[in-house]
């Protein structure tokens, strides 16, 4: 029963003031029958509770609230979210922690633009420098990954100042991984270039 449908219930007798209409116009737009996994709506929830006014306007409102987060917040957000330009679009992507879990959050990251947003792979690079350098190591823990955006068009690079410090040599990074002399120096250069720059 909706909460349209308690108003003519025996019993029912709302005492919520001027603040009720609107509320009950409220819980009524949104009480959806069949589509609540728990076979009922929030507009009789609301009217079963006990308490005075203000406490069932509160809790009501919470429901209202939550159902607008579950529901409509997508929408909203998209209806508010500034329009891409005409790019074109640059992204480099720093990575210099020695940690596996930094370097799935970026590779997925980069995973994630190319399918869903649709930046063309060759406008992207991933910088690797310092201890994040390991991340481009034949034997690391996500290669596959590396080499499959790689032939996507991503571009890896590893710092060349990191390598001697770190005794890496070129033959032990991955298949068509570029050596830069320095990654403070590429990251400064794609930085003068227009390149957005993300660590994660």
């Amino acid at each position: 029963m909706c909460w349209r449908e308690a108003q003519g219930s025996k019993g029912y007798r709302p005492k919520m003031g001027r603040h009720y209409s609107l509320l009950r116009s409220l819980a009524a737009t949104v009480c959806v029958r069949g589509a609540d996994r728990y076979g009922e709506c929030f507009g009789e929830r609301e009217v079963a509770m006990k308490g005075d006014g203000k406490r069932r306007v509160g809790v009501a409102v919470s429901m209202l609230l939550g159902l607008g987060i579950l529901l409509g917040s997508g929408a909203a957000w998209s209806a508010t979210e500034p329009a891409w330009g005409s790019g074109p679009y640059r992204m480099l992507f720093e990575v210099d922690s020695a940690q596996p879990a930094a370097w799935n959050m970026t590779l997925g990251a980069v995973a994630h633009i190319v399918k869903r947003v649709g930046i063309p792979p060759a406008r992207l690079e991933v910088l690797a420098w310092g201890p994040g350098l390991r991340m481009l190591l034949k034997d690391a823990p996500d290669a596959m990954e590396v080499s499959i955006l790689q032939m996507r068009g991503v571009r890896f690079v590893a710092c060349q100042t990191s390598m001697h410090r770190l005794h890496i040599r070129p033959r032990q990074l991955a298949p068509g991984v570029m050596v830069v002399a320095g990654g403070m120096a590429e990251l400064m250069k794609r930085h003068n270039a227009g390149w957005a720059e993300v660590k994660m």
